[in-house]
């Protein structure tokens, strides 16, 4: 129970104005007539709605793969980490941080297995790379990364990965390393 819900719905309103006050060089939210709303002399294009679009684009319509490809990667670059990020504990928050994360391994691992049909080695060390960079830790995606040093046959650069990031691997996942480490050294 909530003794005041009127002053704590104005607190929250309060701290979201703040946050958003410190992105927006404009004043994104104002005050009128005793309530707020989105300034609507400012044009918004938020890179969430372009992200859902793009991944919506992808599962929709029949598309070539090189089409497919390119929203992949338009998508792919417009996420660059949680949203937000100092503000990651904010409650309001904390369920689309996991959304958008999920939602972005999705088309990630989905991006990845369309690279490996089509032997797009470089491109798979380039994205990889850069999920790295973001600091997400799917042993899935590290293990199409080792499987593609492997195929390229950079056995330390494989073997440099694997120690990297082996602890974020399944138990399986390990084994599948070893078996191909052994097969390439062959």
């Amino acid at each position: 129970m909530i003794d005041n819900p009127y002053n704590m719905v104005k607190g929250v309103a309060f701290r979201v104005r703040k946050i958003l006050d410190s992105i927006c060089p404009d004043k994104l939210v104002i005050a009128k007539s005793g309530t707020y709303a989105i300034n609507d002399k400012l044009t918004i294009i938020m890179d969430i709605e372009s992200f859902d679009r793009l991944c919506d684009k992808i599962h929709s319509a029949r598309i070539s793969a090189a089409e497919k490809q390119y929203l992949y990667e338009k998508a792919l670059s417009i996420y660059r980490g949680d949203m937000l990020p100092n503000y990651e504990s904010e409650i309001w928050l904390i369920a689309w941080i996991g959304y958008y994360q999920i939602k972005y391994l999705e088309i990630l691992k989905e991006y990845l297995k369309l690279l490996q049909e089509t032997e797009q080695y470089s491109k798979i060390f380039e994205v990889v790379s850069n999920v790295l960079s973001i600091g997400y830790a799917d042993g899935e995606i590290y293990e199409v990364l080792i499987e593609t040093l492997l195929k390229q046959n950079k056995l330390e650069m494989a073997k440099s990965y694997y120690m990297r990031v082996e602890k974020f691997l399944t138990t399986e996942q390990r084994r599948n390393f070893i078996s191909s480490w052994n097969d390439y050294i062959k």
